[in-house]
């Protein structure tokens, strides 16, 4: 018991160090980004045909947090081409010839919309954006909901700020945030973008008033839910962040992220077989971001007891992310499991008796570095 205990507490303090790395990639996706533009706006290039970047956002104006599919069909002729988006939810198409062309974009949740692009001028950058309604928008036939807009001038706020973020100038970020929610204090992605950047200023307490008036807008809004969850594990806040990611997963449905967060809040509240649930699930859903997911399911199995099924996870983690900061972890605990047990000792593990040191941790991670 004692052994499951220390194991538990090692997980933790190990695992929340760079949990926020895994759980922010949807946030560092909006910092990074192809040169801005607005829609149809176009910009010297090479010679030999148009390179459209194609972005992908929701209503609100915010890139997608996963991966959309882009679909581009030639009006005339034989062109047809269906690509991923990659960095800040951005599909591109290099050396397009002139004339008329179809972009359907589709991503889970949100109704396939299409647009018709002119591509006009050949050796230049074409940027358009593609604009996702949630499909539960299908059933409502009345006027969209306040804030549901953008405008060029609220977008070029919201893209300067992306921008500042991606910089790490949290200040400048705040400074068009700020604009932003002053022009649609109804937009709740505002509210949060504005609340990672007063993260970024390591004023915690401002980024949870702005989350907080994110949720009172929409209170299932599921960035601000992860980003309050993760803030109030940060603060040792174990059953106020289980409230939340639950209200998240029940609301939302749930991505690898808030499986991995949820799973490392029952972690720390001791309720093992829980995050063992989520834990497999986060590494079922996260694919090649999947390391973290691996290394916090071997670590509670370990801490189960299940001794075999830890080795087992930890040996994959190894194998399929060699390069990984997680796999030298993986290692260091299968050398451990292999070895004799040691004797029970009767006093609990340092880390153990203070959240503060899970806070100290995180605080480093909250923001993600520049390209991260």
């Amino acid at each position: 018991m004692v052994n499951s205990r220390r194991s538990m507490c090692t997980l933790s303090k190990y695992f929340l160090a760079f949990l926020c790395i895994f759980l922010l990639c949807g946030f560092s996706a909006f910092a990074q980004r192809p040169a801005s533009g607005g829609r149809g706006s176009q910009q010297g290039s090479g010679p030999s045909g148009v390179d459209l970047y194609v972005n992908v956002r929701d209503a609100r104006g915010v890139p997608m947090d996963g991966v959309s599919v882009v679909k581009l069909v030639a009006s005339v002729g034989s062109y047809n081409r269906t690509v991923t988006t990659r960095d800040a939810s951005t599909a591109v198409f290099d050396g397009l010839a002139q004339g008329e062309y179809e972009a359907e974009a589709s991503y889970p949740g949100y109704q396939t919309t299409t647009e018709h692009i002119s591509v006009n001028a050949l050796g230049s950058t074409m940027q358009v954006y593609i604009y996702l309604l949630p499909e539960s928008d299908q059933k409502n036939q009345g006027p969209q909901a306040q804030g549901i807009v953008m405008s060029p001038k609220l977008q070029a706020e919201i893209d300067k700020g992306l921008e500042a973020l991606r910089k790490n100038q949290f200040e400048v970020a705040r400074v068009h945030f700020s604009k932003g929610l002053a022009m649609a204090p109804g937009n709740p992605d505002i509210s949060y973008l504005l609340g990672t950047a007063e993260l970024g200023l390591n004023h915690p307490d401002v980024a949870r008033q702005n989350f907080e008036h994110a949720l009172a807008i929409d209170p299932t809004h599921e960035r601000t839910l992860l980003a309050l969850g993760e803030l109030q594990l940060h603060n040792g806040d174990v059953s106020g962040a289980i409230a939340t990611l639950e209200k998240a997963f029940l609301k939302n449905g749930a991505g690898w992220r808030t499986h991995l967060l949820l799973a490392s809040a029952y972690t720390m509240a001791g309720r093992l077989s829980d995050a063992e649930t989520h834990a497999q699930r986060a590494t079922d859903l996260a694919h090649e971001k999947g390391a973290g997911a691996r290394l916090l399911l071997g670590e509670i199995q370990q801490a189960e007891g299940k001794r075999v099924e830890a080795q087992k996870t930890l040996q994959e983690l190894a194998a399929k992310f060699p390069r990984d900061p997680s796999a030298a972890e993986a290692r260091k605990r299968l050398a451990s499991l292999s070895a004799p047990p040691r004797a029970a000792v009767s006093s609990e593990p340092a880390g153990c008796r203070s959240s503060a040191v899970f806070g100290i941790r995180i605080s480093a991670t909250l923001i993600p570095a520049a390209g991260a």
